[in-house]
């Protein structure tokens, strides 16, 4: 719902009881954990969520084996929030590995699996791979749309995401192309307001820029920002990063969002 904030004080107060009723190695005790360090991650501290998920590893690891799936749940999560905090590289490395352990213990088809594969192709992408990016996203939407279905929300991300390699890699008219056959999918399914639906709407308008629609583009961002605002509010770093590109498009000052 965007409450962030709220869901951490949340989780700190569940971790604390927790820990006094179960104790510290409880498994649901190590869950309310793992949960607080994601959304000390969300609130923006990407170094803090990394060190309390490479805490509560060390515990998984000990309390229930490398191998459970929990525990391969929060290598995954400590190798995204360590790319967050800036360790692009690193986090690949990580990804890959911790890939290879889920599809052995898992299986290929398993969810979890299918979101190691969305992060790794998303961090190699960072490291200047779009190319293999797009290629891994186009493999990984064929598996979830046979597992999944075309409607579940992580098909619907990861059509996005493949759209928007693909734009980063040099062909902006095939991103806008698909984008706009996802976006009444996401409108359909998520609503006209959700998070995501605004951001397929921002790279939209976005790769019609890119792919020659200036004003077009300035227009659609226009639009846009009105729902942002009411959405998420002003000072949402997503509707600063519209405004910051809307700006640029109409006046060629600044960079783009």
């Amino acid at each position: 719902m965007g409450d962030a904030a709220g869901a951490a004080a949340a989780f700190a107060e569940v971790l604390a009881d927790r820990e006094r009723v179960l104790g510290s190695d409880h498994p649901q005790t190590l869950t309310t954990r793992h949960d607080l360090a994601r959304w000390r991650g969300e609130l923006g501290d990407a170094a803090g969520a990394a060190a309390a998920f490479a805490e509560v590893l060390a515990d998984r690891e000990r309390v229930l084996g490398p191998d459970h799936p929990q525990t391969l749940t929060t290598r995954h999560d400590l190798a995204h929030w360590r790319g967050m905090a800036g360790d692009t590289f690193g986090t690949s490395a990580a990804l890959a590995e911790t890939l290879e352990a889920m599809e052995r213990l898992l299986g290929r088809d398993h969810p979890r699996t299918l979101a190691a594969r969305a992060d790794l192709a998303l961090w190699r992408g960072k490291t200047a791979n779009a190319a293999w990016s797009v290629h891994a996203y186009g493999e990984l939407l064929d598996d979830m749309l046979r597992v999944l279905g075309p409607e579940h929300p992580d098909t619907l991300a990861t059509r996005d995401s493949h759209a928007n390699w693909r734009g980063t890699s040099g062909d902006a008219e095939g991103a806008a192309a698909e984008l706009a056959e996802l976006l009444p999918d996401q409108e359909h399914v998520l609503g006209a307001d959700h998070p995501q639906t605004l951001m397929t709407r921002h790279s939209l308008a976005r790769w019609r820029g890119e792919a020659g629609d200036a004003d077009g583009a300035a227009r659609a961002l226009a639009e846009l920002l009105e729902d942002m605002v009411r959405v998420l509010g002003p000072d949402h770093p997503r509707v600063v990063s519209a405004r910051q590109e809307l700006r640029w498009r109409e006046t060629g000052a600044g960079e783009p969002g």
